[in-house]
């Protein structure tokens, strides 16, 4: 008989799955008061724009600017964060993001946002061979931390296999950073 486990995970650091999609400065707008993203429904906002009799100034706006994002021009027009987060499809808390960070910028708003995998309701989930692939590489680092003597083994062996070519030596490049997890001992962790 099967046996099904509930289990609490608790990430030491921010976990991204991307579903591979991709949300461009029009597809968002930022409301830098509450600390949200709000990714549009693209029909919603359609509506919203009509009835607003905005819409066809987006598409002067576009030909002029190359550089709007939906934050700006939902501005330019009047439109208040209050109204628009009704127009969106989910949105994002982002209180607690660093905003002084190079790479995390929202509030210029012109950035690109990679998706998070989601379920049929809409919902982020973690897929279950993404957990399989996180716990295999804690065990292997484990493994790693208590004997550097066998991972130097199983590199060697790797390099010995595989073919000599330009095409490879980046990936050859990559087996020497384990290396550095014997300097590390301390932070090893399983």
């Amino acid at each position: 008989m099967m046996q099904y486990y509930k289990l609490t995970l608790t990430t030491l650091s921010p976990v991204h799955i991307g579903s591979g999609d991709t949300y461009t400065r029009l597809d968002y707008a930022y409301d830098s008061e509450h600390e949200k993203v709000y990714i549009m429904d693209p029909y919603k906002l359609f509506c919203g724009l009509q009835k607003h009799k905005c819409l066809e100034r987006l598409q002067k706006s576009l030909d002029k600017d190359t550089d709007i994002t939906m934050t700006k021009y939902l501005k330019d027009c009047g439109i208040s964060p209050l109204e628009y987060r009704d127009w969106a499809a989910y949105s994002y808390d982002i209180s607690n993001i660093d905003m002084n960070s190079k790479r995390i910028t929202p509030k210029k708003s012109n950035m690109n946002i990679a998706s998070f995998v989601k379920d049929a309701y809409g919902l982020p989930y973690l897929p279950g061979s993404s957990l399989k692939g996180a716990i295999r590489t804690a065990f292997a680092y484990g493994e790693i931390c208590k004997d550097t003597n066998k991972w130097n083994n199983i590199r060697s062996m790797i390099e010995s296999e595989v073919p000599k070519s330009p095409k490879n030596k980046s990936y050859l490049r990559k087996l020497n950073r384990p290396k550095l997890y014997g300097q590390h001992k301390k932070a090893c962790m399983v």
